[in-house]
């Protein structure tokens, strides 16, 4: 259970953190007043960013599903959070390969 939560936490710090960098600075310099028009650039700049914000934002409603289930299974538990931890090391691995897919070509 502690180990769900804390990979729980870690996914929505980077969901927040990666939605902040795509859109962040774009939106206080509307807030100021100094919008130079290119409302553009904040998605341009941060754009690689994208497909690591939706992995790890569906990251958080995909991987309590296995823990639920495994919850009601007849595992030990130890078995279960080998298990979730092996789905959370899938999920790493696809957040850290996630940049690859806005790489053009």
């Amino acid at each position: 259970m502690a180990f769900g939560l804390s990979f729980g936490l870690t996914l929505i710090t980077i969901t927040w953190l990666t939605s902040y960098l795509r859109i962040g600075g774009r939106l206080r310099s509307v807030r100021l007043g100094v919008n130079s028009g290119h409302q553009q650039l904040g998605y341009v700049v941060g754009g690689f960013l994208k497909p690591v914000h939706g992995v790890s934002l569906h990251g958080i409603l995909v991987l309590p599903l296995p823990a639920w289930l495994l919850a009601r299974a007849d595992l030990s538990e130890r078995r279960r959070t080998r298990i979730v931890a092996l789905a959370a090391a899938g999920y790493t691995l696809a957040i850290a390969g996630a940049p690859a897919l806005s790489l053009p070509g």
